[in-house]
């Protein structure tokens, strides 16, 4: 304890000589500051003003004297010195306009208390506290204005000349403009005559689904009518055309709402407005902003689809779009360059000229805070692509537009668009009042871009704005934020591509239907089918989903690396990569694909599991034995043979049956070794640009495409595919170990052959037998054996004499399907494990001593009898049973059909084969639909999920999964047809 307590008394007189500093300080704003403080910027602190007289500024930065105190003393410290004005109890005295003195306030106005000010001057005058030079006066006097003048809009200000709506003929003085005929409206005197009456709807504006009366439009709305009427006033005609785009330029003629835009329009129809700028298509009428496409016959078809821009854009050149900027009030501010101005989201000007870039679609996002939307200037724009010395209008596409209640805009009927020209980004006035506190902004912007022809040419531009209104008076929104987006979208006309598709499709499908027309048909010969039956057609659509997958596979992957190769490559831009609706196609066909390679594998297991298998044991008894009789006493037998043999033989070919060609774990590693490593992902992105490296903090990396990422996918993924596949079959297998080739090796040292039906009258034959006539024998005979071998003292391994071949393509007859279904019906005997347990004693029917079930006894028999059978098979021993062995055809395996007639009802056929086609029924033999399956699974993952690392795992998991599959049913089979306990299979 003592011990802590020095501790803790170190510590803190450490802190107190070293003067320990706390370097958190406190969070205040200006706002936190009370009513009679300022904040102090310098050191982010609220402090008072200090002595009396003195008041925070309106800004609340600084202290200013209060009404009634002059300033004396201000050297822009943090202090200043006021003085009271009242001396000596008099209360007619105040502060003079700039606060640098006190002055008198004049009889004739007299003194306010309330505030400590004089009161205004008469209507008409304006106060005056010092003479032209300078002088201070001791009294404020209020001066009249003369002539055709009158005072400002703030009480201080000096007289000014009068509009010239307020006077009249050639009287010099301005009238009041308030009584009579005459009213005033947007600050302009005008006769009542002159101005449009009102109307229940003329100044309503719509924020989404509410309707308000907006001040704005009932002080402005009228007077920029009639000045444009009669005067062609500039600015009142823009006034008006912005009026109208804040309409969303829509007026519905069954509530009236919307008169803004009819009077634009009643106006550029009138006739004294005919002459027309620049001859635009007859749409812009001179001293007014253009605002529609009135006159094009087919409207949107024909303003989109002109082809009047005949430059021919490189990839990646900058196209140069300009903007004409006007207030709200119709001053026009001037150009603006470049895309800039659309970008909410700000970010390093290397990023966000990409926008910019020919070919490159760009995307931003971002979420913005309401408060900062309030801050933004309110200004419209006319939107021009600059064409080498010309401006080219662009067209503008508000989605908010409505046509008789109807969201033409919005959908992709172009024919019922309504084209416009003008926008602004952030609306803050128009809906702002006493009552209401509405604002509008551009929630979505996209600039779409199509191509018109293979040679760099393109489309008029379309700007596509939706806007999105905000209840402001809601503290929840006001506090909030909110999305927006920018995007330059390019597309081009894919019908060819889509019309080549479907030609390849239709073509390439009817080849994938012959193909799977010669597999049924071969399937039907070799089950021993006559008729045409409701199987051969489900079957004949099994082997369609093969073909197909195979066939649609190769015409995806065609598609996708066209459009790599091109868009990357391209200089002058010929190709452009499909828009999110072009490349539905293109998902329809891959997903069709995958479905259809799914179908097939699971189609393979089923025929890898239900093939017919047997091992014949060519080893004979080795003398003979004495065994107890069922008399008594002891009978000699023959001694019995080594079931060790085929326990080991059916061991190696339950391995065997899941071996791969390639590595799957190292395929999909360096799958996404080259995809994420070394950079190969990058070949992806929607911008015209090879890189296989991204720097996101300078650079624009555009979206990845679906159609880039499968060929980028299907590239890398067949590419070491084909590695792995040629350094197994060229390399591995000749220098290191060819696993199939081993096990045939390790057949004929085990003198066990294979039999192998995976038809009813169609399979393989693996010749075991081995030359030496016994294969159970100690180490030193084994020895023996294999040195013979070597030094060619003994015969050949084949089938035949003097021939090497042991593996046979076998068609049997049906005579010996009958007789091989008689003797294997015991070995199909369901319940063998269940029997195995808890039976009593009884006697074998060679009348040894057993613990088996009769049952088991049968199977036994007929396991022996099987193997005597096609021993004698092979042997040439049946009389009405025969086989020939012969060489396929060239179309035969090319078609892998056998030709020829069915073979007589007493005589098989074993086939020559160099290629040992057994591997057929293993995973072995069907990698190229494994490995497809693989990639698709690997590109079906990723279509969703946009990741290559989740999907290269799943990818992985469902070549393991399919392997146990394979594993567990291959398994069960081998040992319900064999009688091999699966305890021993390990």
């Amino acid at each position: 304890m003592a011990r802590k307590l020095l501790i803790l008394f170190l510590l803190l007189s450490w802190c107190v000589f070293s003067r320990c500093i706390d370097f958190k300080i406190p969070n205040v704003t200006p706002e936190d500051c009370q009513q009679n403080q300022y904040f102090q910027f310098s050191s982010l602190r609220c402090v008072d003003c200090g002595a009396s007289g003195q008041k925070p500024s309106e800004d609340l930065l600084s202290c200013v004297c209060q009404t009634g105190y002059k300033l004396l003393d201000d050297k822009g410290g943090p202090s200043i010195t006021c003085e009271n004005c009242v001396v000596g109890g008099s209360s007619n005295v105040t502060t003079s306009l700039d606060g640098s003195f006190c002055i008198v306030c004049p009889n004739d106005v007299g003194f306010n208390a309330q505030s400590g000010t004089c009161n205004n001057c008469r209507e008409n005058r304006f106060p005056v506290d010092r003479e032209r030079n300078g002088v201070q006066l001791k009294i404020r006097q209020c001066l009249s204005c003369e002539e055709s003048t009158r005072t400002g809009p703030s009480y201080e200000e000096a007289c000014q000349r009068c509009h010239w709506s307020f006077l009249k003929g050639n009287d010099s003085s301005c009238i009041s403009c308030i009584d009579g005929d005459f009213d005033i409206s947007g600050g302009v005197c005008f006769k009542k005559a002159d101005l449009i009456p009102n109307s229940p709807n003329l100044f309503k504006v719509k924020y989404g689904d509410k309707e308000i009366e907006s001040t704005y439009f009932e002080e402005n709305l009228r007077a920029a009518q009639a000045l444009c009427r009669d005067y062609s006033n500039f600015t009142a005609c823009q006034l008006l055309g912005n009026l109208c785009v804040l309409l969303d330029y829509t007026y519905m003629v069954q509530t009236g709402l919307g008169e803004a835009c009819k009077l634009y329009n009643d106006l550029v129809t009138s006739k004294a407005l005919t002459r027309l700028v620049n001859n635009i298509n007859s749409d812009w009428p001179v001293v007014m902003p253009w605002l529609y496409y009135q006159k094009s016959v087919s409207n949107a078809p024909e303003v989109l689809d002109k082809t009047d821009i005949t430059q021919q854009f490189n990839s990646n050149t900058d196209l140069s779009f300009i903007f004409a900027v006007f207030t709200l009030n119709g001053s026009f501010v001037g150009y603006e360059m470049g895309l800039d101005i659309l970008h909410f989201c700000q970010d390093r000007p290397s990023k966000m000229a990409a926008a910019s870039k020919f070919a490159t679609t760009y995307r931003s996002s971002c979420s913005v805070a309401v408060k900062e939307l309030l801050k933004n200037s309110m200004f419209f724009y006319d939107m021009y692509l600059i064409v080498g010395e010309n401006l080219y209008p662009v067209p503008l596409l508000v989605e908010n537009y409505r046509d008789g209640g109807e969201a033409v805009n919005e959908g992709g009927e172009r024919g019922k668009w309504k084209l416009t020209r003008r926008f602004y980004l952030v609306e803050s006035t128009v809906g702002m009042s006493v009552n209401n506190k509405w604002i509008r902004y551009a929630e979505q912007i996209e600039l779409n871009i199509r191509m018109r022809s293979t040679d760099g040419e393109i489309f008029p531009p379309m700007l596509r704005v939706r806007y999105k209104a905000l209840d402001v008076s809601d503290d929840g929104i006001l506090n909030g934020n909110q999305e927006v987006s920018f995007a330059v979208l390019y597309e081009m006309d894919n019908t060819k591509i889509t019309k080549d598709t479907e030609i390849a499709v239709g073509c390439l499908s009817a080849v994938a239907a012959i193909l799977a027309l010669v597999k049924v048909t071969s399937w039907r010969r070799r089950e021993g089918k006559l008729e045409f039956d409701g199987f051969t057609i489900i079957k004949f659509i099994l082997f369609c989903f093969g073909t197909f997958s195979v066939v649609l596979f190769w015409i995806a992957f065609g598609m996708s690396f066209q459009w790599l190769v091109f868009f990357k490559q391209q200089k002058t831009v010929s190709l452009l990569l499909p828009s999110e609706s072009q490349e539905k196609l293109f998902l329809t066909l891959f997903y069709v694909t995958f479905s259809f390679k799914l179908l097939e594998v699971v189609h393979m297991l089923l025929t890898q599991t239900f093939f017919d298998i047997f091992f014949i044991d060519w080893e004979r008894p080795q003398g003979r034995v004495n065994q107890p009789a069922q008399g008594g006493g002891t009978g000699a037998t023959d001694a019995p043979v080594s079931i060790w043999r085929t326990l080991f033989i059916a061991n190696e070919w339950n391995e065997i049956q899941t071996i791969r060609k390639t590595n799957p774990e190292l395929q999909v590693f360096l799958v996404l070794f080259f995809l994420k490593v070394v950079g190969f992902e990058y070949l992806a992105t929607t911008d015209p640009f090879t890189r296989y490296t991204a720097n996101f903090e300078t650079d624009y990396i555009g979206n990845f495409s679906q159609v880039l990422r499968f060929a980028v996918l299907c590239i890398v993924f067949l590419s070491i595919e084909a590695v792995q596949w040629f350094f197994f079959a060229f390399i591995y297998e000749r220098f290191f170990g060819d696993a199939l080739g081993d096990f045939i090796d390790l057949c004929a040292m085990s003198n066990v052959s294979i039999f192998i039906l995976e038809n009813n009258r169609y399979g393989y034959y693996i010749h075991g037998r081995s030359v030496h006539g016994r294969a159970d024998t100690n180490m030193w005979q084994m020895s023996e054996q294999l040195k013979r071998e070597e030094d060619d003292l003994c015969g050949k391994r084949g089938l035949e004499p003097n021939s090497e071949l042991q593996t046979f393509e076998i068609e049997i007859p049906l005579r010996f399907r009958e007789q091989y279904e008689d003797v294997v019906r015991p070995l199909l005997q369901e319940g063998l494990q269940q029997q195995r347990r808890n039976i009593p004693n009884s006697m074998g029917q060679d009348g040894r001593t057993t613990n088996l079930p009769a049952a088991v006894e049968k199977r036994i028999l007929a396991y022996n009898t099987l193997n005597r059978f096609l021993s004698a098979f092979i042997d040439h021993s049946l009389r009405d049973l025969d086989y020939l062995v012969r060489d396929k055809l060239l179309f035969e395996h090319i078609l892998n059909m056998e030709l020829k007639e069915l073979p007589p009802p007493d005589k098989a056929i074993f086939y020559n084969d160099n290629g040992r086609s057994f591997n057929s029924i293993l995973l072995y033999g069907n990698e190229w639909t494994l490995m497809l399956f693989d990639l698709l699974v690997f590109a079906f993952v990723d279509s969703f999920a946009q990741d290559f690392v989740l999907a290269g795992i799943i990818t992985y998991i469902v070549t393991k999964l399919l392997i146990m599959l394979r594993n567990k049913f291959g398994r069960k089979n081998l040992t319900r047809k064999t009688l091999v306990d699966d305890r021993f299979l390990i």
